[in-house]
């Protein structure tokens, strides 16, 4: 009897589409594979949770918990004195929950963020050995410069999106609760929050996933993306550049959207980003996609906004579209 994967999302209500289409990609890579889904929300409406229900009966190798979890949630960020002052959602602190609130039968856990996708199969990742550490990931591309700034031990600092968890190490080292004392201690401090906070906790104690396991990367910008078929088991998009906006470079928007429109969420559509970064590429990629009008309105609109920022930081009023320039 194969083992079941046991996959966790942490997500607010806008958030639990994004998570649906990480665990249709997860599916479609794993066929016939058992995995347990473990959605914990911070509120989820009517319409998705009819999605998630009609997913758990397509397949039946599939099961969706769904923890509504915004009591504890608001209790726990009330506890902190309210996280980074509106810097940023509560819900990243839902993956310090998710090891003290998964079933007791539940071994090990894969934490995910709902900004990924599954463009292999699981099995490698799922039987890591952890060598004695409670949990497993990627370092982040810059470290070495994190783990000098916040003084870790050594030059490991993990990007906590995709964490391959022994849920009863974690518990035995009670590392939720070390990692709350440590935030509410060092948050003025920290420049990633919740992040930082296990870092720093941590001082590089987990098993160092090869980087090309979960591939970090920003979806428009095509010098930052090196897929590789073979090794890349998740893909990772941090950052603002996220493939539900429109006009991400090709080869990451392409798969995308053909998970999407295998999913219960076929119905999504593309976002605009307001980032100005964003747009530039954006328009950039409409250019080499030859859409020379998006590539105009995108880049017309950049040009726009950097015109208004000058002007702003020049104290000479607002720019004036009208103007003859």
């Amino acid at each position: 009897m194969q083992e079941k994967f046991h996959c966790a999302f942490g997500v607010d209500a806008n958030y639990v589409k994004y998570a649906g289409i990480v665990m249709t990609s997860i599916v479609l890579k794993n066929p016939g594979h058992p995995v347990v889904f473990h959605l914990f929300a911070k509120g989820i409406n009517d319409e998705d949770m009819e999605k998630l229900e009609e997913m758990e009966n397509l397949y039946s190798n599939v099961e969706i918990c769904v923890y509504e979890i915004t009591k504890e949630l608001t209790e726990m960020d009330e506890a902190l004195g309210n996280i980074g002052r509106g810097r940023l959602n509560n819900t990243v602190l839902i993956r310090l929950l998710v090891p003290v609130m998964v079933p007791d039968d539940v071994k090990r856990v894969l934490y995910l963020d709902a900004d990924m996708l599954c463009v292999n199969r699981l099995d490698s990742l799922w039987q890591t050995d952890l060598e004695g550490h409670p949990l497993a990931a990627v370092n982040e591309d810059t470290h070495k410069r994190s783990a000098k700034r916040l003084n870790i031990r050594t030059e490991n600092y993990l990007n906590a999106g995709c964490m391959l968890i022994d849920v009863a190490k974690w518990r035995a080292m009670n590392l939720t609760q070390a990692v709350l004392v440590d935030f509410k201690q060092n948050k003025p401090r920290y420049i990633v929050l919740e992040q930082d906070a296990i870092n720093h906790v941590l001082q590089g104690d987990f098993k160092i996933l090869d980087s090309s396991t979960i591939l970090l990367m920003d979806a428009f910008n095509h010098k930052k993306i090196h897929c590789d078929d073979k090794k890349n088991i998740f893909w990772h998009f941090i950052g603002e550049g996220k493939p539900w906006f429109e006009y991400a470079d090709e080869q990451i928007a392409k798969p995308y959207w053909q998970v999407v429109g295998r999913s219960f969420w076929y119905g999504m559509e593309k976002l605009v980003s307001k980032s100005i970064q964003i747009c530039y590429l954006a328009g950039k990629n409409a250019e080499k996609q030859g859409d020379y009008k998006a590539a105009a309105k995108y880049l017309g609109a950049v040009s726009y906004r950097l015109m208004e920022d000058y002007l702003r930081n020049h104290k000479q009023g607002k720019f004036d579209e009208d103007d003859d320039l």
